[in-house]
């Protein structure tokens, strides 16, 4: 079986950090979090550029669908993002399961959607559509962490993850991170989810950091932080029992802790081989 690619979230502030980690051998890929780049055709050639120059795979996570709202068909422009990536070949596609958008208004972050059996049977539709107007190509959708839950939800996240999952036929984008801050916030026991999951169905993973949010004493998915020795263990757990293309880390800020980011990948490659 081929191992993973191991990537990072690419922005320019690691730019050359990036360069340097693909010379060395510890990373093999990018993940690009496309929307901004797809809105203009300048943008979308400069991040042409940037790919041709880095000459690796990549990955497109786009941020900004917000693919459980209620309104994402009418508010978000599926055919011009689809013949935008007309001109790109990422090995994966993914969006986030959230409902962070309605109308004119977007929060800068994953909200939850209602999870209850209407709220999933949109959300299915919304996957479907999506494939769709990208020629079939398979969407993978991703866990995200709930800071708070809907009084109206009839199920728990992870099983509406799983039910948008099995429902759509899509592939799953599994953050263990995100499953990290669910057993710190919400006492979920991370291990036995993943052996929950259907195997087949997880071909992505993300690795993430984050902190304590000192107010409420809640964990954060900050983005922002070293991977935590527990997202370690999951990810030896996960690796166990699927086959991802792609562990991808995600790191959004604190950009100066080169050293700390090189040691991420490090544990990570030698977990991976």
């Amino acid at each position: 079986m081929p191992r993973p690619l191991i990537a990072q979230t690419y922005l320019p502030p690691l730019r050359e950090a990036i360069r340097a980690w693909l010379r060395a051998g510890l990373l093999d890929a990018v993940e690009i979090c496309p929307d901004h780049y797809l809105r203009n055709p300048t943008n979308a050639a400069y991040l042409r550029a940037v790919l041709d120059t880095l000459g690796v795979p990549y990955s497109f996570h786009f941020t900004e669908m917000s693919l459980a709202s209620p309104d994402f068909l009418a508010r978000y422009d599926l055919e011009a993002a689809a013949a935008a990536m007309r001109d790109f070949e990422p090995a994966l596609v993914s969006e986030h399961l959230s409902a962070s958008c309605v109308g004119s208004f977007r929060y800068d972050g994953n909200l939850p959607p209602v999870h209850d059996a209407p709220s999933l049977a949109r959300t299915v539709a919304h996957i479907d559509r999506v494939s769709a107007a990208l020629g079939g190509r398979e969407l993978l959708v991703e866990n995200i962490p709930c800071q708070f839950e809907h009084a109206a939800s009839t199920m728990t996240p992870e099983a509406f993850t799983l039910a948008a999952v099995a429902n759509s036929g899509c592939g799953l984008l599994l953050d263990l991170h995100n499953l990290h801050v669910h057993e710190r916030n919400r006492g979920l026991d991370a291990a036995a989810f993943l052996a929950e999951i259907p195997p087949a169905c997880v071909r992505e993973l993300h690795l993430a950091g984050g902190q304590r949010f000192v107010p409420s004493g809640e964990y954060i998915d900050g983005h922002d932080a070293s991977l935590p020795g527990r997202v370690l263990e999951l990810l030896e757990l996960a690796l166990a029992r699927f086959d991802p293309a792609f562990v991808v880390i995600e790191r959004e800020a604190n950009f100066d802790d080169h050293e700390g980011m090189r040691r991420d990948l490090e544990a990570v490659r030698e977990r991976i081989g």
